[in-house]
């Protein structure tokens, strides 16, 4: 259906040092994106390859964000 989907943890297995490691993996994330762009982007095309592989990325990052946001409301 176009979605991410991943299983909750359960609520006694996380905390705020859980946030704070996902928020890091998230900054983590845009530095590499970042680079990935930027090779993509050099010789003025972004071919197939190179589109899948930032589209991943981004959806890895949308997939890490909405992890971050659930375990929020879930810990508060």
């Amino acid at each position: 259906s176009g979605g991410s989907f991943f299983a909750h943890p359960a609520i006694d297995e996380v905390d705020n040092d859980e946030l704070f490691t996902k928020f890091q993996q998230l900054l983590e994330d845009f530095g590499h994106l970042g680079r990935v762009h930027r090779e993509a982007t050099a010789d003025g095309v972004v071919d197939e390859h190179e589109r899948a592989n930032l589209e991943r990325i981004a959806n890895d990052m949308h997939r890490r964000i909405q992890e971050l946001l659930a375990l929020t409301w879930r810990i508060y």
